[in-house]
């Protein structure tokens, strides 16, 4: 780390800090900033995947019958259909996870420009829900366009922690806002459902809709800078140079940086070095355990909802249980948006009284719904979905803060990359093997959810022994420097 850090002042040799006029800050660009993070927040709420809101597309598909299963009674989806939609549910987002590895070294390298291409895989998959299923034809558009449309839901997030720089001293609200709307997108799934059932709208036109309005944002995400923000970084609008573009008002450099080959391969090898270091590293491990244990345990719930529902109800199989689990799917996915607004107050927390103590939130909420699924009781289900949705945006919140924090902002997408990347295998092969101990080894959703309660206690604990051990030395470490500053 020295000889890096030696590395960049030989480069940089004349950068001067200057104090910032806060009144310059105030009269400057706020509003392009304000515009860039809520034309942000509109995308990511439009086109960030279909996870969360899978239980209202779900229940479309089963109306729909579009996968022509063979059903005993043609207005109820027998237990294949549903095992087979939930595995789809989970290879989308393994897929989704993957591509992450590509999207952000990209990002990294072109800036948050390169949404664009983001915007238009999501608008492609989208439009190749429309296609038809054809005997003569190998390739299933549906699942393809269900891939297309959650491929690059995971990389919006991370992507825009780059704009949560525009706003230090609320870097890590900024950063909770976008994520939570990532769980605000189920309610584009459940307006699709809404009016489905009650208005009679064809399945086609609401999808072909949907695809409209995402390629409308297209345009948007090429007006994006091209380079990626620094904490204390500025932004304007031209239409003239290509939409918004970044000023650097946190430094001054007199002196023009080498720009040679040779300068930006050290600097490669610097960045990949710090990348590495920081891959293998404590703050890696723990918030990977954590954020994989909580996707295993969210997207499991999620892909068997109607299910789960269904033997709470305790009707014999037919129709009326078939409905109660397709009611209270919707009735969960409607509430889901709003129990995941503590996501923006965490990221409150967080500004205000530091990783460590706020931690204390999501993982008291994890594990409080991991014990309220215990309880046979339907209504009781909305408590747990409520707290479901709210600890999974209160902990990739708290997550992407500590990621936003300690990693250097060149190198944030990139480790994000490898981070879900490395969680896209366990987050498809787990979920799928609860959903075959239910459909194969005729496990209950009891027996599994008591499963997953003692993993739930063990991995909270620790997450929060290593943010509150961390803040610990890094106190130590601040009065060590004072006491030296002194002497």
């Amino acid at each position: 780390m020295k000889e890096e850090s030696k590395y960049l002042k030989d480069n940089i040799s004349d950068v001067k800090i200057p104090i910032i006029n806060n009144m310059e800050n105030k009269n400057g660009n706020n509003k392009i900033r304000y515009i860039i993070i809520i034309l942000s927040s509109i995308q990511i709420f439009l086109s960030s995947g279909i996870i969360l809101g899978w239980p209202s597309l779900a229940n479309m598909i089963k109306s729909e019958n579009i996968f022509k299963f063979s059903r005993e009674d043609p207005a109820i989806p027998s237990l294949t259909e549903e095992v087979y939609l939930a595995k789809m549910m989970n290879l989308s987002l393994s897929r989704q996870m993957f591509s992450t590895i590509f999207l952000g070294f990209l990002i990294d390298y072109f800036g948050p420009k390169f949404i664009g291409i983001c915007q238009l895989i999501t608008t492609i998959g989208t439009t190749l829900i429309l296609i038809p299923k054809r005997d003569y034809v190998t390739i299933n558009f549906f699942c393809t366009g269900i891939i297309l449309q959650n491929l690059c839901g995971c990389i919006y997030i991370p992507s825009f922690i780059h704009m949560s720089n525009l706003f230090p001293s609320n870097k890590a609200m900024i950063i909770s806002t976008l994520s939570t709307l990532y769980g605000f997108s189920s309610c584009v799934f459940l307006i699709m459902q809404f009016l489905y059932d009650y208005f009679s709208i064809r399945f086609n036109y609401l999808i072909g809709t949907l695809a409209l309005l995402q390629g409308l944002f297209i345009i948007f995400s090429f007006m994006l800078p091209s380079e990626t923000f620094e904490e204390g970084d500025d932004c304007d609008f031209s239409l003239i140079k290509g939409g918004f573009y970044k000023i650097k008002k946190n430094i001054i450099i007199n002196n023009e940086i080498n720009d040679s080959f040779m300068s930006k391969l050290k600097l490669l090898i610097t960045n990949t070095k710090i990348l590495i270091n920081n891959i293998f590293s404590k703050l890696f491990l723990f918030q990977f355990m954590l954020g994989v244990f909580t996707l295993i345990s969210v997207n499991f719930y999620l892909s068997t909802i109607s299910l789960q529902i269904e033997e709470l109800s305790h009707l014999p199989k037919g129709e009326l249980r078939h409905n109660q689990g397709y009611f209270w799917s919707t009735i969960l996915t409607f509430i889901a948006p709003f129990g995941s607004l503590i996501g923006v107050y965490q990221g409150y927390l967080i500004d205000k009284y530091g990783l460590a103590l706020s931690s204390f939130v999501p993982c008291i909420l994890l594990i409080s719904c991991s014990l309220l699924k215990l309880i046979p009781y339907i209504p009781i289900q909305i408590l747990t979905f409520v707290t479901y949705t709210t600890s999974q945006e209160a902990i990739f919140g708290t997550i992407y803060s500590l990621i936003a924090f300690n990693i250097p902002s060149n190198i944030i997408c990139k480790f994000s990359s490898i981070n879900l990347l490395l969680q896209s295998y366990p987050g498809e092969y787990f979920p799928n093997l609860l959903v075959s101990l239910f459909s194969e080894n005729k496990w209950t959703f009891f027996q599994i959810n008591l499963l997953l309660v003692f993993p739930t206690f063990i991995i909270t604990i620790l997450f929060i022994t290593y943010l509150y051990c961390r803040e610990e030395n890094k106190i130590i470490q601040n009065q060590i420097y004072e006491r030296v500053d002194l002497v």
